[in-house]
């Protein structure tokens, strides 16, 4: 009987990850001998460092950010490449045939209607979003980028996680456990107390209680920025956003809870940090260098170092076009190299394999 029950107990504990952080919490408490204020960084510092292989590897997986905003920009350059080709290849072809006519306003006429049309065949060919998605293959195997997947992954570990060892905190506040109410520091002894209680609308650390939230959103938004997705305007930009409401939710939290988030924070940027300044450490997790500089880079110069010659790019294109079966794709960026180098041999043999 006693060993079923403890069978039991230990099932319970294994299923609720709230319990289960709540016994973490404790344990790295007694453990260290700690007061609350300091065991709570201390242990998420703990649970982060056991974690820190797979958060590089997704720091340097999320360099397909960066990847996929260059792979967009660079697809409108090939579909110019190909639109133009195509043009000129028309345009010689139909003054051959005025040359043989004498018509030569007619085909003048007939030229610039064609044109266009074959033009839109041309790079309707390569397909939208098709093109993006080789473009940025292209670039991965170039720049040896990790996965996205690792990521993902990374997302799948800490975001679960996180929010286990937040509920946890805030089901021991809620308990009054044993020392959150008096192992505080500075203004905040009590950590069982939010800088705002929304029932009464009472603040009882005053103005002081908007420190610890503040500050949060501050590392918050260093972290947004120093991010693979914080160098995209437009992702920076709403990401940003979400600081508001982070700092209302903040203000609701248990202290001991924003010491939580404010250590996580504070990893991150750590994580950061020490990725900018310690190539060796870039290296050995895999960050390919360029497409995740550090922010004293600017961003013209990173984008001019990783750049993808557009020759290159169409021969790649070409020699993909071709695997999947569509020769079309494929002979239309094989005529856009020709365009951009006339008498490539590597081009010229590989558009005679396709005919």
């Amino acid at each position: 009987m006693a060993a079923h029950t403890s069978l039991e107990d230990s099932l319970a504990l294994v299923l609720s990850p709230t319990q289960l952080g709540a016994q973490l919490w404790e344990g790295a408490h007694s453990a260290s001998g700690l007061p609350w204020w300091a065991a709570i960084p201390a242990a998420t510092l703990a649970v982060r460092g056991a974690l820190l292989p797979l958060s590089l590897k997704a720091y340097a997986a999320s360099a397909n950010v960066t990847l996929l905003h260059r792979a967009v920009t660079a697809s409108r350059s090939v579909a110019e490449a190909v639109a133009e080709a195509d043009e000129q290849r028309r345009g010689e072809r139909e003054r051959k045939e005025d040359a043989a006519e004498g018509d030569k306003a007619e085909a003048q006429s007939s030229s610039g209607r064609g044109g266009g049309n074959g033009s839109a065949v041309a790079v309707g060919a390569l397909g939208r979003v098709d093109l993006v998605r080789r473009v940025a293959a292209h670039m991965r195997a170039q720049h040896s980028v990790p996965s996205f997947a690792w990521y993902l992954a990374n997302a799948a570990v800490q975001v679960p996680l996180a929010v286990s060892l937040t509920l946890a905190l805030r089901r021991m506040c809620d308990s009054l456990w044993p020392g959150l109410t008096g192992e505080g520091l500075l203004y905040f002894t009590d950590l069982t107390a939010p800088p705002v209680y929304l029932q009464t609308l009472s603040t009882p650390f005053g103005t002081a209680g908007a420190i610890l939230p503040l500050g949060l959103v501050l590392l918050y938004v260093s972290a947004m920025d120093r991010s693979a997705g914080g160098r995209s305007p437009g992702i920076n930009i709403a990401l940003k956003l979400l600081s508001l409401p982070l700092y209302c939710a903040a203000l609701l939290q248990p202290h001991a809870v924003l010491l939580y988030w404010g250590s996580t924070a504070a990893c991150q940027m750590g994580l950061y940090a020490a990725a900018d300044r310690m190539p060796a450490l870039r290296r050995a997790a895999g960050v390919p260098e360029g497409l995740l500089a550090p922010p004293a880079e600017t961003d013209d110069a990173s984008a001019a170092d990783t750049a993808v010659p557009l020759e290159a790019l169409l021969l790649s294109l070409a020699e993909s076009y071709a695997k999947s079966g569509n020769k079309v794709a494929a002979a239309a960026c094989l005529e856009a190299l020709l365009t951009k180098q006339p008498g490539n041999t590597q081009a010229e043999e590989r558009l005679r394999a396709l005919s």
